[in-house]
């Protein structure tokens, strides 16, 4: 059943993002400066997001199940392989771009700096949202931190990134 949760919240998301870039129409960023301030912003608003979903534990789109699937075979980081898995995608579109248009074309900078700040926004912000999920679950941290292998009692800290943004649109 959870497989198929993913139809309407793929839905759901696209309908938002489709709402989102919209409203933001208007906007026109002249100064290349505040184009990236404007992406950095947007990082953290996307990394914030992804914390959230992480916390309300509700089900992934299929990149994210793909992702899981890689850490758990493999044994690695969660957001090491995300941003593994975002930087492939990206080398993936330049490839594509390259052979089919002759050109790099959708990919640029902001897809790359996406791909690569988001992990790192979502490492910063979970600890500081760590209350949240225990209020949720009603657990506590020491009940969280138990769950720890090595018995140091850190706090359980789960470092998830996720590429969206612009839809491949360029910077004008």
């Amino acid at each position: 059943m959870e497989l198929l949760m993913q139809f309407p919240v793929a839905f759901v998301l696209s309908v938002f993002t489709d709402l989102t870039m919209w409203l933001t129409t208007s906007l026109t960023l002249e100064s290349y400066f505040l184009k990236v301030i404007s992406l950095i912003i947007g990082c953290i608003i996307l990394a914030l997001g992804i914390c959230l979903e992480v916390i309300a534990d509700v089900t992934m789109i299929s990149a994210e199940y793909t992702i899981q699937f890689a850490t758990m075979r493999f044994k690695k980081d969660f957001g090491t392989i995300k941003i593994g898995f975002d930087v492939s995608l990206v080398i993936i579109a330049i490839i594509c771009s390259l052979v089919m248009s002759g050109n790099i074309e959708g990919v640029r900078e902001g897809t790359v700096i996406t791909a690569l700040l988001t992990g790192p926004f979502v490492r910063i912000i979970m600890p500081r949202l760590f209350y949240l999920r225990n209020w949720l679950t009603g657990t506590t941290a020491t009940t969280a931190t138990s769950k720890n292998t090595n018995n140091t009692n850190l706090p359980l800290v789960i470092t998830i990134s996720r590429e969206y943004g612009s839809g491949g649109a360029q910077f004008r």
